[in-house]
Protein backbone atom coordinates (compact mmCIF):
# COMPACT_ATOMS: atom_id res chain seq x y z
CA UNK A 1 0.00 0.00 0.00
CA UNK A 2 2.62 2.46 0.81
CA UNK A 3 4.61 1.67 -2.74
CA UNK A 4 1.41 2.48 -4.46
CA UNK A 5 0.46 5.69 -2.39
CA UNK A 6 3.47 7.06 -3.51
CA UNK A 7 2.95 6.48 -7.00
CA UNK A 8 -0.63 7.98 -6.58
CA UNK A 9 1.05 11.21 -4.85
CA UNK A 10 3.32 11.88 -7.85
CA UNK A 11 0.90 11.75 -10.11
CA UNK A 12 -1.00 14.01 -7.96
CA UNK A 13 1.76 16.18 -8.27
CA UNK A 14 2.64 15.89 -12.05
CA UNK A 15 6.32 14.47 -11.73
CA UNK A 16 7.16 11.36 -13.08
CA UNK A 17 7.85 8.34 -10.85
CA UNK A 18 11.81 7.54 -10.66
CA UNK A 19 11.90 4.31 -9.85
CA UNK A 20 16.00 4.38 -8.98
CA UNK A 21 15.08 6.93 -6.32
CA UNK A 22 12.22 5.03 -5.04
CA UNK A 23 14.29 1.23 -5.25
CA UNK A 24 15.93 2.32 -1.66
CA UNK A 25 12.49 2.37 -0.03
CA UNK A 26 11.11 -0.38 -2.26
CA UNK A 27 14.03 -2.62 -1.35
CA UNK A 28 13.31 -1.37 2.69
CA UNK A 29 10.00 -1.94 3.05
CA UNK A 30 9.83 -6.27 0.85
CA UNK A 31 12.97 -6.61 3.53
CA UNK A 32 10.48 -5.44 6.70
CA UNK A 33 7.30 -7.02 5.25
CA UNK A 34 9.13 -10.49 4.52
CA UNK A 35 10.23 -10.90 7.86
CA UNK A 36 6.87 -9.96 9.80
CA UNK A 37 4.92 -12.62 6.77
CA UNK A 38 7.62 -14.77 7.47
CA UNK A 39 7.13 -14.80 11.20
CA UNK A 40 3.38 -14.92 11.54
CA UNK A 41 2.77 -17.57 8.95
CA UNK A 42 2.68 -20.58 11.22
CA UNK A 43 0.54 -18.94 13.56
CA UNK A 44 -2.06 -17.29 10.45
CA UNK A 45 -1.65 -20.65 9.30
CA UNK A 46 -2.50 -22.83 12.14
CA UNK A 47 -5.09 -19.71 13.58
CA UNK A 48 -6.67 -20.38 9.47
CA UNK A 49 -7.57 -24.00 9.65
CA UNK A 50 -8.53 -24.04 13.61
CA UNK A 51 -11.50 -21.32 12.24
CA UNK A 52 -11.87 -23.10 9.55
CA UNK A 53 -13.26 -26.43 11.46
CA UNK A 54 -10.62 -28.05 13.11
CA UNK A 55 -10.53 -26.41 16.63
CA UNK A 56 -7.82 -28.63 18.22
CA UNK A 57 -5.07 -28.51 15.00
CA UNK A 58 -1.51 -27.68 16.74
CA UNK A 59 -3.29 -26.37 19.80
CA UNK A 60 -0.46 -26.98 21.99
CA UNK A 61 2.13 -26.07 19.26
CA UNK A 62 0.57 -22.88 18.72
CA UNK A 63 0.38 -21.92 22.64
CA UNK A 64 3.64 -23.27 23.32
CA UNK A 65 5.89 -22.29 20.33
CA UNK A 66 4.46 -19.79 18.06
CA UNK A 67 3.59 -17.43 20.28
CA UNK A 68 7.47 -17.40 21.19
CA UNK A 69 8.27 -17.07 17.59
CA UNK A 70 6.45 -14.13 17.05
CA UNK A 71 8.96 -12.15 19.52
CA UNK A 72 11.69 -12.83 17.44
CA UNK A 73 10.86 -10.11 15.23
CA UNK A 74 12.19 -8.06 17.95
CA UNK A 75 15.57 -9.59 17.41
CA UNK A 76 15.92 -9.35 13.98
CA UNK A 77 14.39 -6.08 12.96
CA UNK A 78 17.30 -4.15 13.86
CA UNK A 79 19.69 -6.45 12.01
CA UNK A 80 17.33 -6.46 8.93
CA UNK A 81 17.05 -1.99 9.37
CA UNK A 82 21.43 -1.89 9.65
CA UNK A 83 21.86 -4.06 6.93
CA UNK A 84 19.13 -2.16 4.58
CA UNK A 85 21.46 0.90 5.53
CA UNK A 86 25.18 1.10 3.70
CA UNK A 87 26.06 4.51 5.59
CA UNK A 88 25.58 3.02 8.70
CA UNK A 89 27.63 -0.09 8.05
CA UNK A 90 30.82 1.79 7.01
CA UNK A 91 30.66 4.00 10.19
CA UNK A 92 30.34 0.86 12.13
CA UNK A 93 33.16 -0.76 9.84
CA UNK A 94 35.39 2.37 10.56
CA UNK A 95 34.38 2.43 14.25
CA UNK A 96 35.32 -0.97 15.11
CA UNK A 97 38.79 -0.64 13.26
CA UNK A 98 37.48 -3.24 10.87
CA UNK A 99 39.51 -1.40 7.86
CA UNK A 100 42.94 -3.50 6.35
CA UNK A 101 46.08 -1.79 7.99
CA UNK A 102 48.82 -1.66 5.54
CA UNK A 103 51.79 -2.93 6.56
CA UNK A 104 55.11 -0.91 5.71
CA UNK A 105 58.37 -2.76 4.52
CA UNK A 106 61.61 -1.18 4.63
CA UNK A 107 65.02 -1.11 5.77
CA UNK A 108 66.06 -0.01 9.00
CA UNK A 109 69.78 1.41 9.83
CA UNK A 110 70.83 0.78 13.41
CA UNK A 111 73.65 2.64 15.11
CA UNK A 112 75.76 0.91 17.08
CA UNK A 113 78.47 2.71 19.46
CA UNK A 114 81.39 1.66 20.75
CA UNK A 115 82.59 1.47 24.02
CA UNK A 116 86.54 2.79 24.37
Amino acid sequence: MLIVRVVQQKRRQQRPVTWKQQRRMTVQLFCISSLYLVVWSPSLTVGLVQILGFPTFLAEVQTEYFVFILDTICLFLPWVCIGLLPELLVWIKVLCHCQQRHNAVGSVITRTQLNK
